[in-house]
């Protein structure tokens, strides 16, 4: 399948009421906190036993964790590390989400007949979003090869997925200059390999295309900055070298404490250096928290 991702469909769901118990664990897959969660089990009426289980926090520290389509990406490797160990990499595919759904509450007998499902029609049977799935796929495909470093067909579908995008894999679907960032932070965060120029120059396309001049301040982008000065020369000519000059020492003020005033906020420099110093601080805050301190 393309690029060490299968193609999977969601499984049909058969029309039948759904009871309680599932709509309470279908909430926790989006997060909710405890206490509108509670509210919702009282309003729904279900069993005083799983309401208290609930209020009483009993799963929901992990419970939610692969139904949550907005989970951390290293938050889900270390859940994945800590339920499976190095196992999570070797088993099949519908086995691995089998066997996650059955932690989650499913019996074995459950988990057979989605086996059994997917042996008939080749469609994976799980309460785990797609979302989650090609987040699971995506870091098996990083913690097995080096392919998202070298090809940018698995850059890009790698980056999708650890940006909560449901990918397409017969369609170019260009990531965004923060998208990149916050990819090659997470790619570092597991191995911290180089990029090649297929992969560096997809970025650099993908930074142009978001409007950026130079990625040189920036501590995630500036890997690429050549590969964007190649294609500015290509597409426009020349260099604004005054341009990048000033982007850097507008960056530098930006991190000292400085901001946009009705001065500057016209000015190409300061647009370009505030671009990068938020894509930055964006990135470094959605992966501190997640990234573990012994890293």
């Amino acid at each position: 399948m393309a690029f060490g991702f299968p193609y999977l469909k969601p499984a049909k769901k058969k029309e039948v009421k759904e009871d309680p118990a599932k709509a309470v664990r279908r909430d926790l897959s989006i997060a909710k906190s405890v206490s509108s969660v509670a509210k919702d089990v009282i309003k729904g009426d279900p069993s005083k036993a799983f309401h208290n289980a609930i209020i009483s926090g009993i799963k929901l520290a992990d419970g939610g964790l692969y139904y949550n389509p907005n989970v951390a990406v290293r938050d889900l490797l270390e859940k994945l590390k800590s339920d499976f160990g190095l196992k999570f990499l070797t088993l099949e595919p519908e086995t691995l989400f089998g066997e996650i759904d059955r932690l989650q509450g499913w019996s074995r007998e459950r988990m057979n007949v989605a086996l059994d499902h997917f042996t008939d029609t080749g469609e994976i049977d799980s309460e785990i979003p797609i979302i989650v799935r090609n987040k699971i796929f995506a870091l098996r495909v990083v913690c097995t090869s080096d392919s998202a470093y070298e090809s940018w067909e698995v850059f890009e579908k790698v980056g999708g997925a650890f940006n909560d995008r449901a990918a397409q894999f017969d369609t170019l679907e260009p990531l965004s200059a923060f998208e990149c960032a916050k990819t090659i932070a997470l790619l570092w965060s597991i191995s911290a390999d180089k990029f090649s120029n297929e992969v560096l120059g997809y970025v650099a396309a993908c930074c142009y295309e978001s409007g950026l001049y130079s990625t040189t301040p920036s501590h995630w982008l500036y890997v690429c900055d050549a590969q964007l000065s190649a294609i500015i020369l290509s597409e426009q000519g020349a260099l604004d070298s005054e341009l990048i000059k000033n982007t850097q020492i507008r960056y530098n003020d930006l991190k000292a404490g400085a901001s946009l005033t009705e001065e500057n906020q016209h000015d190409a420099a300061w647009m370009q250096a505030t671009k990068l110093r938020s894509i930055d601080l964006t990135v470094d805050e959605a992966i501190d928290e997640h990234i573990p301190k012994t890293f």
